[in-house]
C-alpha cells in the first residue's frame, strides 16, 4: 500500500484528539501472532498480528463486518459458546497461550471479562446481577459478596444504587443503567482485562460519557479493549488504535499518531470518510 500524509485540510475526520500521549511503552498484555478465524470455509479475520499494550484502552476500529467484533471474542474464548470457530496462529495472555488444552477457560473469562453492545442483565435482583461471577467463581460468603458488589457500583459511579435499589429488578432499570450494571458485573470479579464490544452504541450521550469516563479511569489499573463505530470515542478515549477491514488489520498503534500520521493510504482514507 502506498503511504501518505494526513491531509490537515480534510474536515469529516475527529474533532478532537486524546490530549495525552501513551508515554512510555508498556509490555504487551495479549500478542496475537498470524491468527486467522475460519467458520466453516469462510476466513474471518486473516493473519492478524497485533500487541495490546497493558495498562492502555485500545480501540478497534473500522466498517461493520471488519472483524472486530469476532477478535475480541477471540481473546478471552467468547466464542467457545457461539458458533465454533477454527483458529490458527497463536493469542498469548501475559505470555500464556489462551487456546491450550489445559487451560481453564472460566477463569480466563474472569481474567478477561467482557460486555456486549447490547445490555444483559439477567432476570433477578440488582445485586444477584452484581455478584453472579462471584457466585460461579465459588465466592458464597456474603459479607464478601456484598463488599464486592458495592465497590464495583462506586468503580462505576452507580453509588445511588446503594440506598434502595439493590433489591429492584434489574431489568426495570433504563437502558443506560442496565448498561453500566452490565460492566459493574464484569468489574465484580476482578480483572485484569476489560473487552467492551460497542458498549455505548446504543446509549444516550450522558451515559456515553459516563461510560468513556469509566474507560479512562480505568486504565490506571487494568487493560481496555473496545470496539466502537465513533472515530470522535475512538480519539477521545484511546491511547491505541487498531484499523481492521474485511477481516485484515491494516494499521495499528498510537491513535495520535494514526490520526494525524496513517503510514497506510487506505488508514488515511477511512479516517477522513473518502473512497478509494
Amino acid at each position: 500500500m502506498v503511504s501518505q500524509a494526513h491531509d490537515p485540510n480534510a474536515s469529516s475526520g475527529p474533532q478532537r484528539i486524546a490530549a495525552e500521549a501513551t508515554g512510555p511503552a508498556l509490555p504487551a498484555k495479549f500478542e496475537v501472532t498470524q491468527l486467522s478465524c475460519f467458520i466453516g470455509a469462510r476466513r474471518v479475520l486473516r493473519d492478524l498480528s497485533l500487541s495490546i499494550p497493558a495498562r492502555r484502552v485500545t480501540a478497534l476500529i473500522g466498517a461493520s463486518g471488519g472483524g472486530k467484533s469476532t477478535f475480541l471474542r477471540v481473546l478471552n474464548r467468547t466464542h467457545d459458546a457461539a458458533e465454533p470457530l477454527r483458529l490458527t496462529g497463536t493469542v498469548t495472555l501475559d505470555g500464556e497461550d489462551i487456546h491450550r488444552p489445559d487451560v481453564d477457560v472460566q477463569r480466563l473469562r474472569r481474567r478477561v471479562a467482557m460486555v456486549f453492545s447490547q445490555p444483559y442483565t439477567f432476570d433477578t435482583t440488582v445485586f444477584e446481577n452484581l455478584v453472579y461471577g462471584l457466585r460461579a467463581a465459588g465466592v458464597r460468603d456474603r459479607a464478601t459478596l456484598e463488599d464486592r458488589a458495592e465497590t464495583a457500583l462506586r468503580r462505576c459511579d452507580l453509588g445511588a444504587l446503594l440506598d434502595d435499589k439493590l433489591g429492584a429488578a434489574a431489568r426495570s432499570l433504563p437502558l443506560g443503567l442496565q448498561q453500566r450494571l452490565s460492566i459493574a458485573r464484569a468489574l465484580a470479579v476482578g480483572p485484569e482485562v476489560l473487552l467492551l464490544d460497542d458498549p455505548t452504541g446504543s446509549l444516550d450521550p450522558a451515559t456515553t460519557g459516563a461510560i468513556e469516563a469509566l474507560m479512562s479511569a480505568l486504565r490506571a489499573q487494568l487493560t481496555v479493549v473496545f470496539v466502537t463505530h465513533s472515530l470522535q470515542q475512538a480519539a477521545r478515549v484511546s491511547q491505541h488504535l487498531a484499523y481492521f477491514d474485511e477481516g485484515a488489520l491494516i494499521e495499528a498503534g498510537d491513535t495520535r499518531v494514526l490520526f494525524t500520521r496513517p503510514k497506510e493510504r487506505q488508514t488515511l482514507l477511512y479516517l477522513t470518510g473518502r473512497s478509494a
